[in-house]
Protein backbone atom coordinates (compact mmCIF):
# COMPACT_ATOMS: atom_id res chain seq x y z
CA UNK A 1 0.00 0.00 0.00
CA UNK A 2 2.60 2.61 0.81
CA UNK A 3 4.68 1.57 -2.34
CA UNK A 4 1.43 2.39 -4.29
CA UNK A 5 0.66 5.65 -3.09
CA UNK A 6 4.19 6.49 -3.30
CA UNK A 7 4.76 6.36 -6.14
CA UNK A 8 0.93 7.19 -7.69
CA UNK A 9 1.42 10.98 -5.63
CA UNK A 10 4.86 10.82 -8.29
CA UNK A 11 2.83 10.35 -11.12
CA UNK A 12 2.35 6.77 -11.91
CA UNK A 13 -0.32 5.08 -12.73
CA UNK A 14 -0.75 2.51 -9.89
CA UNK A 15 -2.71 -0.91 -9.71
CA UNK A 16 -3.09 -2.48 -6.45
CA UNK A 17 -4.43 -5.92 -6.17
CA UNK A 18 -5.86 -7.45 -2.86
CA UNK A 19 -6.88 -10.65 -2.51
CA UNK A 20 -9.00 -10.62 0.22
CA UNK A 21 -12.61 -7.94 -0.08
CA UNK A 22 -10.94 -5.11 2.15
CA UNK A 23 -7.50 -3.69 2.12
CA UNK A 24 -4.99 -3.97 5.23
CA UNK A 25 -3.98 -7.77 4.70
CA UNK A 26 -2.10 -8.98 8.16
CA UNK A 27 -4.00 -5.71 9.37
CA UNK A 28 -7.55 -6.13 8.51
CA UNK A 29 -10.59 -6.01 10.62
CA UNK A 30 -14.29 -8.02 9.81
CA UNK A 31 -17.81 -6.71 11.07
CA UNK A 32 -18.86 -10.04 14.18
CA UNK A 33 -22.24 -10.18 13.40
CA UNK A 34 -23.22 -11.09 17.25
CA UNK A 35 -21.87 -7.79 18.52
CA UNK A 36 -21.60 -5.18 15.52
CA UNK A 37 -18.31 -4.51 16.74
CA UNK A 38 -15.52 -4.56 13.69
CA UNK A 39 -13.13 -6.74 15.64
CA UNK A 40 -9.51 -6.31 14.27
CA UNK A 41 -7.09 -9.34 13.44
CA UNK A 42 -4.46 -7.59 15.46
CA UNK A 43 -4.17 -4.56 18.10
CA UNK A 44 -2.30 -1.84 15.95
CA UNK A 45 0.46 0.10 17.84
CA UNK A 46 2.51 2.69 16.69
CA UNK A 47 5.19 5.65 18.29
CA UNK A 48 6.15 8.94 17.00
CA UNK A 49 9.33 7.51 16.28
CA UNK A 50 7.48 5.47 13.25
CA UNK A 51 8.49 8.84 11.74
CA UNK A 52 7.14 6.86 7.73
CA UNK A 53 3.97 5.14 9.38
CA UNK A 54 2.93 8.73 10.27
CA UNK A 55 3.76 10.09 6.72
CA UNK A 56 1.59 7.29 5.29
CA UNK A 57 -1.00 8.34 7.43
CA UNK A 58 -0.61 11.44 6.30
CA UNK A 59 -0.55 10.76 2.20
CA UNK A 60 -3.77 8.53 2.81
CA UNK A 61 -5.68 11.50 5.00
CA UNK A 62 -5.60 8.98 7.84
CA UNK A 63 -3.01 10.68 9.84
CA UNK A 64 -6.26 12.54 12.52
CA UNK A 65 -7.31 8.56 13.27
CA UNK A 66 -4.32 7.93 15.46
CA UNK A 67 -4.84 9.52 19.36
CA UNK A 68 -1.28 9.22 21.11
CA UNK A 69 -1.33 8.62 25.06
CA UNK A 70 1.54 10.42 26.78
CA UNK A 71 1.30 7.53 29.63
CA UNK A 72 1.75 3.87 29.91
CA UNK A 73 -0.38 2.54 32.48
CA UNK A 74 0.80 -0.81 34.44
CA UNK A 75 -1.46 -2.76 35.76
CA UNK A 76 -1.07 -5.53 38.78
CA UNK A 77 -2.81 -7.76 40.78
CA UNK A 78 -5.98 -6.13 42.81
CA UNK A 79 -5.85 -3.26 39.43
CA UNK A 80 -2.66 -1.60 41.68
CA UNK A 81 -1.68 1.14 38.43
CA UNK A 82 1.20 2.61 38.16
CA UNK A 83 2.26 4.84 35.21
CA UNK A 84 5.57 5.44 32.81
CA UNK A 85 5.39 9.19 31.81
CA UNK A 86 7.83 11.97 30.87
CA UNK A 87 8.60 15.02 32.41
CA UNK A 88 10.41 18.35 32.45
CA UNK A 89 13.84 16.66 32.35
CA UNK A 90 15.43 16.63 29.15
CA UNK A 91 16.31 13.68 27.13
CA UNK A 92 17.51 10.83 27.64
CA UNK A 93 16.55 11.63 31.71
CA UNK A 94 12.50 12.49 30.80
CA UNK A 95 11.12 9.00 32.11
CA UNK A 96 13.42 8.82 35.24
CA UNK A 97 10.80 9.95 37.97
CA UNK A 98 7.90 7.71 36.97
CA UNK A 99 10.67 5.27 36.19
CA UNK A 100 11.58 5.65 39.80
CA UNK A 101 8.13 5.29 41.52
CA UNK A 102 7.29 1.80 39.44
CA UNK A 103 6.05 -0.73 42.24
CA UNK A 104 6.94 -4.07 40.58
CA UNK A 105 10.77 -3.56 40.73
CA UNK A 106 13.12 -3.19 43.14
CA UNK A 107 15.70 -0.58 44.18
CA UNK A 108 18.15 -2.96 43.30
CA UNK A 109 16.81 -4.13 39.86
CA UNK A 110 15.91 -0.30 39.11
CA UNK A 111 19.71 0.22 39.68
CA UNK A 112 20.33 -2.16 37.58
CA UNK A 113 18.14 -1.40 34.74
CA UNK A 114 19.47 2.33 34.30
CA UNK A 115 23.37 0.90 34.39
CA UNK A 116 21.75 -1.25 31.22
CA UNK A 117 20.13 1.54 29.56
CA UNK A 118 23.24 3.80 30.34
CA UNK A 119 25.39 1.53 28.45
CA UNK A 120 22.90 1.35 25.48
CA UNK A 121 23.43 5.12 25.12
CA UNK A 122 26.65 4.82 23.93
CA UNK A 123 25.95 1.55 21.86
CA UNK A 124 27.25 1.69 18.12
CA UNK A 125 25.71 -0.51 16.17
CA UNK A 126 29.60 -2.04 14.47
CA UNK A 127 30.59 -2.28 17.93
CA UNK A 128 27.73 -3.54 19.36
CA UNK A 129 27.99 -8.12 20.29
CA UNK A 130 26.60 -10.44 18.15
CA UNK A 131 23.69 -12.27 19.67
CA UNK A 132 20.52 -12.55 21.57
CA UNK A 133 19.24 -9.72 23.99
CA UNK A 134 18.87 -11.62 26.80
CA UNK A 135 22.92 -12.67 26.03
CA UNK A 136 23.63 -8.61 25.86
CA UNK A 137 21.14 -8.65 29.22
CA UNK A 138 23.26 -11.39 31.21
CA UNK A 139 26.09 -9.50 30.42
CA UNK A 140 25.12 -6.69 32.25
CA UNK A 141 24.28 -8.45 35.12
CA UNK A 142 20.19 -7.75 35.09
CA UNK A 143 18.52 -10.28 37.23
CA UNK A 144 15.91 -12.21 36.05
CA UNK A 145 13.29 -10.78 38.17
CA UNK A 146 13.91 -7.38 36.00
CA UNK A 147 14.39 -9.28 32.53
CA UNK A 148 10.69 -10.86 33.23
CA UNK A 149 9.51 -7.56 34.46
CA UNK A 150 11.20 -4.89 32.89
CA UNK A 151 12.95 -5.78 29.46
CA UNK A 152 10.99 -9.01 28.29
CA UNK A 153 7.36 -6.76 28.65
CA UNK A 154 8.64 -3.87 26.51
CA UNK A 155 10.76 -5.74 23.76
CA UNK A 156 8.16 -8.91 23.38
CA UNK A 157 5.51 -6.49 22.89
CA UNK A 158 7.95 -4.09 20.11
CA UNK A 159 9.37 -6.70 18.74
CA UNK A 160 7.08 -9.51 19.08
CA UNK A 161 9.91 -12.34 20.06
CA UNK A 162 11.22 -12.80 23.66
CA UNK A 163 14.64 -11.64 24.43
CA UNK A 164 16.32 -15.22 24.33
CA UNK A 165 15.75 -15.20 20.45
CA UNK A 166 15.73 -11.19 19.81
CA UNK A 167 18.72 -9.53 18.19
CA UNK A 168 20.12 -7.00 20.43
CA UNK A 169 20.72 -4.96 17.66
CA UNK A 170 16.40 -4.56 17.28
CA UNK A 171 16.18 -4.71 21.01
CA UNK A 172 18.53 -1.38 21.48
CA UNK A 173 16.75 -0.14 18.77
CA UNK A 174 13.65 -0.10 20.49
CA UNK A 175 14.95 1.81 23.59
CA UNK A 176 16.94 3.73 21.47
CA UNK A 177 14.71 5.29 18.80
CA UNK A 178 11.08 4.73 21.17
CA UNK A 179 12.52 5.12 24.86
CA UNK A 180 15.36 7.47 25.13
CA UNK A 181 15.65 9.78 22.29
CA UNK A 182 12.51 12.09 22.89
CA UNK A 183 10.09 12.65 25.80
CA UNK A 184 7.55 12.03 23.26
CA UNK A 185 8.73 9.26 21.01
CA UNK A 186 7.65 6.29 23.08
CA UNK A 187 4.16 7.73 23.31
CA UNK A 188 1.27 4.99 22.10
CA UNK A 189 -0.73 5.75 19.05
CA UNK A 190 -3.85 3.76 19.29
CA UNK A 191 -6.16 3.77 15.83
CA UNK A 192 -9.46 5.61 16.79
CA UNK A 193 -11.42 3.04 13.81
CA UNK A 194 -11.03 0.01 12.80
CA UNK A 195 -8.11 -0.80 10.70
CA UNK A 196 -10.82 -1.80 7.67
CA UNK A 197 -11.55 2.00 8.45
CA UNK A 198 -8.06 2.82 8.19
CA UNK A 199 -6.70 1.36 5.31
CA UNK A 200 -10.09 1.99 3.33
CA UNK A 201 -12.00 4.25 1.43
CA UNK A 202 -9.35 6.84 2.46
CA UNK A 203 -6.46 5.06 0.79
CA UNK A 204 -8.71 3.62 -2.16
CA UNK A 205 -9.63 7.81 -2.98
CA UNK A 206 -6.19 8.71 -2.70
CA UNK A 207 -5.19 6.48 -5.15
CA UNK A 208 -8.05 7.03 -7.39
CA UNK A 209 -7.88 10.51 -7.03
CA UNK A 210 -3.98 9.73 -8.77
CA UNK A 211 -5.68 7.87 -12.05
CA UNK A 212 -4.72 4.48 -9.91
CA UNK A 213 -7.20 1.38 -9.46
CA UNK A 214 -8.03 -1.21 -6.79
CA UNK A 215 -8.69 -4.40 -7.43
CA UNK A 216 -10.04 -6.02 -4.49
CA UNK A 217 -10.74 -9.49 -4.30
CA UNK A 218 -7.76 -11.00 -7.21
CA UNK A 219 -4.96 -12.96 -6.35
CA UNK A 220 -2.25 -13.27 -8.91
CA UNK A 221 -1.65 -16.84 -10.48
CA UNK A 222 1.45 -16.25 -12.35
CA UNK A 223 3.81 -13.58 -13.70
CA UNK A 224 4.60 -14.04 -17.17
CA UNK A 225 8.81 -13.38 -17.75
CA UNK A 226 9.49 -12.75 -21.30
CA UNK A 227 13.35 -11.08 -22.45
CA UNK A 228 14.36 -11.58 -18.83
CA UNK A 229 11.64 -8.96 -17.44
CA UNK A 230 7.58 -9.51 -16.38
CA UNK A 231 5.48 -8.85 -18.43
CA UNK A 232 2.07 -9.48 -17.12
CA UNK A 233 0.60 -10.82 -14.46
CA UNK A 234 -2.46 -13.21 -14.40
CA UNK A 235 -5.26 -12.79 -11.96
CA UNK A 236 -7.37 -15.29 -10.23
CA UNK A 237 -10.77 -14.09 -12.21
CA UNK A 238 -8.65 -14.66 -15.88
CA UNK A 239 -7.41 -10.77 -16.03
CA UNK A 240 -4.22 -9.94 -17.59
CA UNK A 241 -2.39 -7.26 -16.38
CA UNK A 242 0.29 -5.73 -18.25
CA UNK A 243 3.09 -3.07 -16.63
CA UNK A 244 6.27 -1.76 -16.47
CA UNK A 245 7.09 -2.27 -13.54
CA UNK A 246 5.71 -4.64 -10.44
CA UNK A 247 6.11 -4.88 -6.93
CA UNK A 248 5.65 -7.83 -5.11
CA UNK A 249 4.30 -7.15 -1.72
CA UNK A 250 2.83 -10.50 -0.57
CA UNK A 251 4.10 -11.94 3.13
CA UNK A 252 7.23 -13.70 2.78
CA UNK A 253 5.86 -17.18 3.41
CA UNK A 254 3.60 -16.77 0.57
CA UNK A 255 5.95 -14.81 -2.10
CA UNK A 256 8.41 -17.73 -3.22
CA UNK A 257 5.03 -19.05 -5.06
CA UNK A 258 4.38 -16.42 -7.46
CA UNK A 259 8.00 -15.42 -7.97
CA UNK A 260 9.32 -16.46 -11.30
CA UNK A 261 10.90 -19.84 -11.50
CA UNK A 262 13.90 -18.04 -12.52
CA UNK A 263 14.41 -16.11 -9.03
CA UNK A 264 12.29 -18.80 -7.08
CA UNK A 265 15.34 -21.44 -7.94
CA UNK A 266 17.99 -19.13 -6.67
CA UNK A 267 18.96 -18.58 -3.22
CA UNK A 268 16.12 -15.77 -2.72
CA UNK A 269 12.96 -18.13 -2.70
CA UNK A 270 15.17 -20.64 -0.44
CA UNK A 271 16.25 -17.75 1.85
CA UNK A 272 12.93 -16.41 2.26
CA UNK A 273 11.69 -20.09 3.45
CA UNK A 274 14.42 -19.66 6.19
CA UNK A 275 12.94 -17.18 8.30
CA UNK A 276 11.52 -18.00 11.22
CA UNK A 277 7.85 -16.98 12.18
CA UNK A 278 6.85 -15.06 15.33
CA UNK A 279 3.18 -15.93 16.52
CA UNK A 280 0.48 -13.54 18.23
CA UNK A 281 -2.36 -14.06 19.58
CA UNK A 282 -5.58 -11.92 20.43
CA UNK A 283 -8.14 -12.92 22.31
CA UNK A 284 -11.62 -10.62 22.34
CA UNK A 285 -13.81 -10.14 25.38
CA UNK A 286 -16.98 -8.23 25.53
CA UNK A 287 -18.59 -7.83 29.41
CA UNK A 288 -21.71 -7.13 30.34
CA UNK A 289 -20.83 -4.06 32.42
CA UNK A 290 -17.78 -1.45 32.72
CA UNK A 291 -14.71 -3.53 34.12
CA UNK A 292 -12.06 -0.82 33.77
CA UNK A 293 -11.49 2.61 32.58
CA UNK A 294 -8.27 2.59 31.27
CA UNK A 295 -7.63 3.12 27.64
CA UNK A 296 -5.20 0.43 27.70
CA UNK A 297 -2.39 -1.00 30.12
CA UNK A 298 0.14 -3.53 29.96
CA UNK A 299 0.60 -6.29 32.53
CA UNK A 300 4.37 -7.34 34.00
CA UNK A 301 4.52 -10.76 34.82
CA UNK A 302 2.01 -12.18 33.39
CA UNK A 303 1.34 -14.25 29.65
CA UNK A 304 -1.22 -11.77 28.56
CA UNK A 305 0.88 -8.95 27.71
CA UNK A 306 -1.30 -5.87 27.18
CA UNK A 307 -4.98 -5.53 27.08
CA UNK A 308 -6.48 -2.61 25.11
CA UNK A 309 -10.17 -1.44 25.96
CA UNK A 310 -11.42 -1.10 22.61
CA UNK A 311 -14.89 0.84 24.15
CA UNK A 312 -12.32 3.78 25.29
CA UNK A 313 -10.71 3.66 21.98
CA UNK A 314 -12.84 3.15 19.31
CA UNK A 315 -14.87 6.59 18.32
CA UNK A 316 -18.33 5.64 18.14
CA UNK A 317 -17.99 2.43 19.38
CA UNK A 318 -21.57 0.36 19.58
CA UNK A 319 -20.64 -1.24 22.77
CA UNK A 320 -22.92 -0.36 25.42
CA UNK A 321 -20.18 -1.71 28.51
CA UNK A 322 -16.74 -3.04 27.65
CA UNK A 323 -14.82 -4.92 25.15
CA UNK A 324 -11.33 -5.41 25.04
CA UNK A 325 -9.05 -7.41 23.10
CA UNK A 326 -5.92 -9.23 25.02
CA UNK A 327 -2.92 -9.12 23.43
CA UNK A 328 0.25 -11.90 23.12
CA UNK A 329 3.22 -11.62 21.46
CA UNK A 330 5.84 -14.52 20.90
CA UNK A 331 3.07 -16.79 21.34
CA UNK A 332 4.63 -19.93 20.79
CA UNK A 333 3.33 -21.87 23.80
CA UNK A 334 -0.09 -20.85 23.34
CA UNK A 335 0.02 -22.37 19.44
CA UNK A 336 -0.71 -25.56 21.26
CA UNK A 337 -3.09 -25.10 23.56
CA UNK A 338 -6.99 -25.17 22.61
CA UNK A 339 -8.93 -22.17 21.95
CA UNK A 340 -10.94 -22.69 25.42
CA UNK A 341 -7.48 -23.43 27.05
CA UNK A 342 -6.67 -20.10 25.75
CA UNK A 343 -9.58 -18.18 27.02
CA UNK A 344 -9.71 -19.95 30.47
CA UNK A 345 -5.44 -18.50 30.64
CA UNK A 346 -6.90 -15.01 29.59
CA UNK A 347 -9.83 -14.27 31.74
CA UNK A 348 -8.45 -15.55 35.05
CA UNK A 349 -5.34 -13.05 34.26
CA UNK A 350 -7.32 -10.12 33.33
CA UNK A 351 -9.80 -10.87 36.53
CA UNK A 352 -6.49 -10.86 38.94
CA UNK A 353 -5.52 -7.23 37.57
CA UNK A 354 -8.89 -6.10 37.50
CA UNK A 355 -11.39 -6.45 40.31
CA UNK A 356 -14.41 -5.43 38.69
CA UNK A 357 -13.96 -8.44 35.56
CA UNK A 358 -14.51 -11.09 38.55
CA UNK A 359 -18.63 -10.46 38.68
CA UNK A 360 -19.20 -9.23 34.87
CA UNK A 361 -20.43 -11.75 32.52
CA UNK A 362 -18.60 -12.80 29.57
CA UNK A 363 -21.08 -11.81 26.71
CA UNK A 364 -18.99 -12.91 24.08
CA UNK A 365 -15.38 -14.03 23.49
CA UNK A 366 -13.17 -14.58 20.35
CA UNK A 367 -9.80 -15.93 19.93
CA UNK A 368 -7.72 -15.05 16.98
CA UNK A 369 -3.99 -17.35 16.78
CA UNK A 370 -2.06 -15.45 13.96
CA UNK A 371 0.87 -18.36 13.99
CA UNK A 372 2.80 -16.64 11.09
CA UNK A 373 2.08 -12.98 12.40
CA UNK A 374 5.39 -11.91 11.63
CA UNK A 375 9.59 -12.91 11.02
CA UNK A 376 11.13 -13.49 14.20
CA UNK A 377 13.77 -10.38 14.54
CA UNK A 378 16.85 -12.79 15.53
CA UNK A 379 20.14 -12.23 14.19
CA UNK A 380 20.14 -15.55 12.18
CA UNK A 381 17.11 -14.18 10.35
CA UNK A 382 18.36 -11.09 9.48
CA UNK A 383 20.76 -12.35 6.80
CA UNK A 384 17.77 -14.13 5.13
CA UNK A 385 16.03 -10.53 4.26
CA UNK A 386 16.36 -9.81 0.69
CA UNK A 387 16.63 -5.83 -0.82
CA UNK A 388 13.63 -4.31 -3.27
CA UNK A 389 15.57 -4.95 -6.06
CA UNK A 390 15.52 -8.98 -7.38
CA UNK A 391 17.22 -10.01 -10.64
CA UNK A 392 14.54 -8.98 -12.78
CA UNK A 393 14.82 -5.66 -13.71
CA UNK A 394 11.38 -4.55 -13.48
CA UNK A 395 10.24 -6.83 -10.23
CA UNK A 396 10.49 -5.54 -7.12
CA UNK A 397 9.95 -6.59 -3.74
CA UNK A 398 8.34 -4.20 -0.51
CA UNK A 399 6.98 -5.79 2.83
CA UNK A 400 8.40 -5.64 6.55
CA UNK A 401 10.63 -8.67 5.62
CA UNK A 402 13.31 -6.67 3.33
CA UNK A 403 15.95 -4.53 4.27
CA UNK A 404 14.78 -2.28 6.06
CA UNK A 405 16.91 -1.62 9.01
CA UNK A 406 13.33 -2.28 11.18
CA UNK A 407 11.46 -5.31 13.02
CA UNK A 408 8.52 -6.77 11.57
CA UNK A 409 6.27 -3.72 12.34
CA UNK A 410 4.05 -1.40 10.20
CA UNK A 411 6.95 1.25 9.93
CA UNK A 412 8.83 -1.56 8.56
CA UNK A 413 6.61 -2.48 6.22
CA UNK A 414 5.62 1.17 5.22
CA UNK A 415 9.99 1.62 4.61
CA UNK A 416 9.83 -1.78 2.69
CA UNK A 417 7.16 -0.46 0.27
CA UNK A 418 8.91 3.12 0.33
CA UNK A 419 12.16 1.14 -0.34
CA UNK A 420 10.28 -0.69 -3.16
CA UNK A 421 8.79 2.49 -4.84
CA UNK A 422 12.36 3.66 -4.53
CA UNK A 423 13.97 1.27 -6.06
CA UNK A 424 11.37 1.40 -9.20
CA UNK A 425 12.00 5.07 -9.39
CA UNK A 426 15.79 4.69 -9.81
CA UNK A 427 15.78 2.23 -12.37
CA UNK A 428 14.02 5.01 -14.58
CA UNK A 429 17.04 7.58 -13.35
CA UNK A 430 15.22 9.99 -11.73
CA UNK A 431 15.38 11.80 -7.98
CA UNK A 432 12.31 12.27 -5.44
CA UNK A 433 12.77 11.90 -1.75
CA UNK A 434 10.16 9.38 -0.44
CA UNK A 435 11.93 8.04 2.87
CA UNK A 436 10.99 10.51 5.41
CA UNK A 437 14.46 11.03 8.83
CA UNK A 438 13.87 9.10 11.74
CA UNK A 439 12.75 11.46 14.39
CA UNK A 440 15.74 13.40 15.51
CA UNK A 441 17.01 13.11 18.78
CA UNK A 442 16.19 16.21 22.15
CA UNK A 443 17.81 17.03 25.03
CA UNK A 444 21.42 15.49 25.75
CA UNK A 445 20.58 13.17 23.30
CA UNK A 446 21.21 15.42 19.96
CA UNK A 447 24.84 15.22 21.06
CA UNK A 448 25.06 11.29 21.94
CA UNK A 449 23.31 9.88 18.81
CA UNK A 450 22.71 10.92 15.29
CA UNK A 451 19.41 10.63 12.97
CA UNK A 452 20.23 8.38 10.35
CA UNK A 453 19.63 9.99 6.84
CA UNK A 454 16.87 9.05 4.85
CA UNK A 455 18.19 6.50 1.98
CA UNK A 456 18.68 8.22 -1.28
CA UNK A 457 15.57 8.47 -3.41
CA UNK A 458 15.18 8.37 -7.11
CA UNK A 459 11.99 9.03 -9.10
CA UNK A 460 9.95 8.21 -12.48
CA UNK A 461 8.67 9.74 -15.26
CA UNK A 462 4.91 10.69 -15.10
CA UNK A 463 2.75 8.08 -17.25
CA UNK A 464 4.53 5.22 -16.64
CA UNK A 465 2.66 1.79 -14.57
CA UNK A 466 3.46 -0.85 -12.12
CA UNK A 467 1.54 -3.23 -10.05
CA UNK A 468 0.94 -4.31 -6.68
CA UNK A 469 0.25 -8.13 -6.58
Amino acid sequence: MSAAIALAQEGCRVTLIEKRAVLGGRAGSHLDATTGECVDNCQHVLMPCCTNLLDFYRRIGAREKIRFYPEIPFIESEGRVSFLRSCFLPAPLHCTPSFLRLPFLSLRDKWRISLGLVSLLFWREKGIENGSALDWLRARRQSQRSIEDFWQPVLVSALNEGVDKASIRYAAKVFLDAFLSHPRGWWLGIPSVPLSVLYGASLVSTLENHQGQVLLQREVRELAVRNGQIVSAALSQGENVRADAFVLALPWQAAPAVMPEEIRTLTMGASLEKLDPSPITGVHLWFDRVVTNLAFAALPGKQVHWFFNKTRTFDGSSSAASYLQLVTSAARGWMRLTKSQILEIALRELQEVLPEARDARVLKSLVLKEPLATFSPSSENERFRPGPETTMRNLFLAGDWIQTGWPATMEGAVRGGYLAAQAVLRAQGLSRKILVPDLAPSGFMRFLRRPEPPTHQSAIRSGSQFTLP
